[in-house]
Parts: structure tokens; C-alpha cells; sequence
């Protein structure tokens, strides 16, 4: 099992002024045999200001939960299953949300992907 964080932070000079950033990822996985891992990831992101995600609905905090695994067929096949959350927390004043053209404040979603190593 390992786990990684990493915390950024940011300053950017915008129309004059500066915008701030703040993020935390955090990653937790587990090798349950030679072909089977499984994890999972959370990222949280505030946008202090509004200027980091375009198109933006304002300031706020973003979340990420992802929950997934790598099963090697072979060496050169993998496959990737993977559920993922995203949620928007907004600051005051801010409109309805991000998602689904912009009539929501979170998102679910399932993906698969076939990784072929040559």
C-alpha cells in the first residue's frame, strides 16, 4: 500500500490584481497481487477567487473523488475501471453550477479504458 499528497499554492497577477489558489491531492493504493491494483484519489481545489477554472461559475471549492484499478492482462494490457464524483461547493452569489451546462453542482461518472503498451 502507498499513499502520496501533494498541496499546491498559487498567485497569479490577473487584470491587475492578483488571484489566489489552494489544492490538496491525495492518493491511496493498494497492490492486492502481481496483476491487480486497486486505489483510489481526492483532490480538493479553491479557487479563491474565481479565475483558475474557465469557464468558471465563480469562487468556490472543487471536489474530486475517484475510486479505481488497474487489472494487468498481460504486461503489455491494461484495464482501467473508474468511478468518479465531482462536487462545487460555490461562495456566496455564485449561480446554479458547473456541471450539465451550468444547472448543476455535481457530476458522476463511470469510465473504462484499455491501456496497450507497445
Amino acid at each position: 500500500m502507498y499513499a502520496h499528497v501533494i498541496g499546491t499554492f498559487g498567485s497569479l497577477l490577473t487584470r491587475g490584481g492578483d488571484a489566489i489558489w489552494y489544492s490538496f491531492v491525495n492518493h491511496l493504493a493498494y497492490e492486492v497481487n502481481d496483476k491487480l491494483v486497486v486505489g483510489m484519489r481526492y483532490e480538493w481545489f479553491d479557487d479563491v477567487d474565481g479565475t483558475r477554472v474557465f469557464p468558471a461559475p465563480g469562487p468556490g471549492v472543487w471536489n474530486e473523488l475517484d475510486i479505481g484499478g488497474t487489472y494487468r492482462i498481460t504486461e503489455q494490457v491494461w484495464l482501467r475501471p473508474e468511478l468518479r464524483w465531482d462536487w462545487f461547493a460555490a461562495d456566496t452569489g455564485v449561480g446554479s453550477g458547473p456541471f450539465e451546462n451550468g444547472t448543476r453542482r455535481s457530476q458522476f461518472m463511470a469510465s473504462l479504458s484499455l491501456f496497450v503498451f507497445f
